[in-house]
């Protein structure tokens, strides 16, 4: 029984964290259409960051964030302001 569980659980977590990731690609490419991004994305020590810190790609996972950053240069602004100090800056 508790194999059974185990292994629903792990299905599901795969599921979760493969949808989450194909959302945080999509979302990334989708990014790298704009030059504030493409910047800050070429970097490599920015794009290991915003890899590396979990806040930052769930943040970027989210639809609903990149239609904010899209718009909102304030949003923008406090974003890269992020990824900077999440690269040590």
């Amino acid at each position: 029984m508790f194999d059974l569980v185990d292994s629903i659980v792990h299905f599901l977590m795969n599921l979760f964290f493969s949808f989450s990731s194909s959302n945080l690609t999509r979302n990334i490419k989708r990014l790298q259409e704009e030059h504030w991004f493409q910047a800050l994305y070429k970097d490599k020590k920015y794009a290991r960051a915003i890899m590396a810190e979990r806040s930052l790609r769930d943040y970027l996972g989210k639809n609903e964030n990149i239609e904010k950053l899209l718009r909102n240069e304030q949003e923008r602004e406090e974003f890269v302001s992020a990824v900077k100090k999440s690269a040590g800056q």
